[in-house]
């Protein structure tokens, strides 16, 4: 998407900017972003948003786990291992990555973050396990880590969003874009 807006819209900067777990927004909720990357849900009162892809989620395990050789897991298989307890984000969010709508008792934290590095560098030693979307997990080779599909849970959504008041008119034609791009490509 970047890459093809600047193509049609040579003369626009585009800035971006990385936003912690503790942002599901991408700053949009404080004002320091018009459109966002994100993946949804999160409290989004006051946000519009269109999705344009989804991806499985993987869960980040120490490369000596006893589930690091499968191709994938059932979320039973992984429910009651220690989790990353994300702090100061959006709840709605926390729930989602934690798959709390099929757990029957609460999750069980063995560390605490605030950021993607938090959260692999507590797998990485065994501590805690996180979800992650597939674009990280495939991203690039994590020394000390795996990722592993877990097939029984929903997808990540990635989403562009923004908040419509006072929106500039190279972020409405960003959204355009997108939305046209993400249209062109085939399901799944």
């Amino acid at each position: 998407m970047l890459h093809a807006y600047a193509e049609r819209y040579p003369g626009v900067r585009v800035v971006t900017k990385h936003y912690g777990l503790e942002d599901p927004t991408g700053g949009l909720r404080a004002h320091l972003s018009d459109v966002a990357i994100v993946r949804p849900p999160f409290t989004s009162a006051g946000l519009d948003l269109v999705v344009v892809a989804t991806e499985p989620r993987f869960v980040a395990l120490w490369d000596g786990h006893p589930l690091s050789t499968r191709q994938n897991v059932g979320f039973e298989e992984i429910v009651d291992l220690p989790w990353i307890d994300v702090v100061a984000s959006d709840p709605v969010w926390c729930a989602f990555w934690r798959v709390t709508e099929r757990r029957t008792r609460p999750a069980r934290f063995g560390a605490q973050g605030r950021t993607l590095d938090d959260l692999l560098d507590a797998a990485r030693a065994g501590q805690a396990v996180g979800l992650v979307p597939a674009s990280i997990a495939r991203a690039q080779r994590w020394p000390g880590l795996v990722f592993v599909e877990v097939t029984d849970i929903p997808g990540s959504d990635i989403a562009i969003a923004w908040n419509p008041a006072a929106l500039p008119a190279s972020a409405h034609d960003f959204i355009d874009l997108a939305a046209t791009l993400a249209s062109d490509q085939p399901p799944g």
